[in-house]
């Protein structure tokens, strides 16, 4: 049986056919451009193969409500264009075949579990660290999710009494993504991920503020794994950083269980960039 994969993002679609063991038989990349463009070119593909089934991780916010009537609709998101759009009805109209839609980031979570660790681990969480913050929850197998997605971004965060820099958040003056995102960065400090890297300061306060929220993230689910996704990932003195502070925050309380240390707790990607893509892949296998 063949599936469909797809990773709606807001600058290009990876699009994907491949069988339910994760063998990618046929990709492409199509540009994210106008709803009419983009779509068409997406399901051109698809048409040339007889998939069954179908898994999708969408930029959003996106309508996750099976019993709202917008389920599948892309809501209010920046890309102005996409917004009141039904990706899901789209998908379904045009390639007969069922669809399972979640956001981007819990596809990630999902690539993750389900073929990045081959459903080793039950329970993990993965946060994604770059324009903004997001995350995925897996809870014994399944995604959490209820009426909308959880917003992680947004938990409040313990500012360094040395930071005076404003949030960049427009609702919250102390939110994890309004402190430690890629924008939050490049705003408050004038800094990308490799400029941070020359200030050791700044580094270690962009740690602190990763770790607490991984932390609270940690004594909340209690994950076996916690997986840092996004530009961070891609900063390699980061990750060590982040690791040393959630130490200092947990100051010997909690003891690791599936794993022996905090170095194998939190982790980049095993997926590299394609966590998200074999999460729609993973998707649509437990949608057939």
């Amino acid at each position: 049986m063949l599936i469909g994969a797809i990773e709606a993002g807001g600058t290009k679609f990876k699009c994907a056919v491949a069988t339910s063991s994760g063998v990618i038989l046929q990709d492409t990349t199509i540009k994210t451009t106008t709803v009419e463009e983009t779509m068409e070119k997406v399901i051109k593909f698809f048409l040339a193969f007889p998939i069954k089934t179908m898994g999708v991780g969408c930029f959003g916010p996106i309508c996750l409500d099976p019993s709202d009537e917008r389920y599948g609709m892309i809501l209010d998101t920046p890309k102005k264009i996409w917004a009141n759009y039904n990706i899901l009805k789209a998908l379904k109209d045009a390639l007969k075949c069922n669809v399972k839609i979640t956001t981007d980031v819990n596809a990630s979570a999902f690539g993750e579990y389900y073929y990045g660790y081959k459903k080793k681990f039950q329970n993990l969480v993965y946060v994604t660290i770059g324009t903004g913050i997001g995350g995925g929850i897996v809870y014994n197998g399944s995604l959490v999710q209820g009426h909308h997605h959880p917003e992680i971004g947004h938990m409040t965060l313990k500012r360094d009494s040395n930071d005076s820099y404003p949030s960049t958040c427009p609702f919250h003056s102390d939110c994890f993504e309004g402190l430690a995102s890629g924008i939050s960065l490049d705003k408050r400090y004038n800094l990308s991920y490799d400029e941070l890297a020359k200030r050791d300061d700044l580094l270690r306060r962009e740690a602190n503020y990763i770790a607490q929220g991984i932390y609270n993230l940690y004594l909340t689910f209690a994950p076996d794994k916690i997986i840092i996704g996004g530009g961070v990932s891609h900063q390699e003195k980061l990750l060590p950083l982040v690791r040393e502070e959630f130490e200092k925050l947990n100051n010997n309380y909690y003891t690791y269980k599936a794993v022996k240390s905090v170095d194998e707790l939190i982790v980049s990607p095993t997926l590299k960039d394609n966590s998200a893509l074999y999460g729609a892949i993973a998707l649509g296998v437990i949608e057939k």
